[in-house]
């Protein structure tokens, strides 16, 4: 299948990387197809860049089957102990310089990320109550503000109260990695395996994470 993708070559790389770690401890992944030039990315005549990826004929994983959420949950346990010490096997002569450097860690911690949504949704608040004309969506939000944005300070507390920073830094020293979009969109239901797909957002990070974006599209 070929895919758009942002010109990252980063981050294209850290995927690739981690990628074909997973495939050699024998998980089904997406892993990219380099072109003729020996690049991961090819550019069309618009501008655009796009990769080619393997694919698997199967489904989404179906969150109204109970049976089918386990064995999700289940395979990204597996998928997380799969992805520690990523690219430390490929660190080998052979092991291009692309892939040595590649390093992907998250720009913000869990009380800075939470800080900023607040911020944001202080701004979004004050914007649409200084509005003379407001519409039905606009006047519930202002109705609702309140409740929600309570909740967000005490989950802003109560990161305070944990050493979030000291576990993230933990985890991006023992080199763990989470999937980033581990969403039931993700997850291939093949004839005999479970296939892992679109790790764009991968990065080195707490892998909880990943169970939190799984567990917030089957609670939608």
């Amino acid at each position: 299948v070929l895919t758009k993708h942002k010109d990252n070559k980063q981050q294209i790389a850290f995927q690739e990387e981690v990628k074909a770690d997973l495939q050699r401890q024998g998980f089904s992944v997406d892993l990219g197809v380099k072109n003729e030039e020996g690049n991961w990315l090819t550019k069309d005549a618009v501008g655009n860049f796009h990769l080619l990826k393997h694919w698997y004929i199967g489904r989404e994983c179906n969150l109204k089957e109970s049976n089918e959420v386990y064995q999700a949950m289940e395979h990204l346990a597996r998928l997380h102990r799969g992805m520690v010490h990523v690219g430390e096997n490929m660190k080998s002569p052979a092991a291009s310089k692309e892939n040595e450097e590649a390093d992907i860690v998250p720009e913000e911690n869990l009380q800075e990320m939470l800080g900023r949504r607040i911020r944001e949704m202080r701004r979004v608040y004050n914007y649409i109550r200084t509005k003379k004309r407001k519409n039905d969506v606009e006047l519930s939000l202002l109705s609702q503000f309140h409740s929600f944005y309570e909740q967000a300070m005490e989950a802003k507390e109560l990161a305070d109260e944990i050493p979030c920073k000291t576990i993230q830094e933990k985890c991006i020293a023992e080199g763990k990695v989470r999937h980033g979009s581990y969403t039931y969109h993700n997850i291939l239901f093949a004839k005999d395996q479970i296939a892992t797909v679109q790790f764009e957002r991968c990065q080195k990070d707490m892998q909880i994470y990943d169970v939190y974006d799984f567990l917030r599209k089957l609670m939608e």
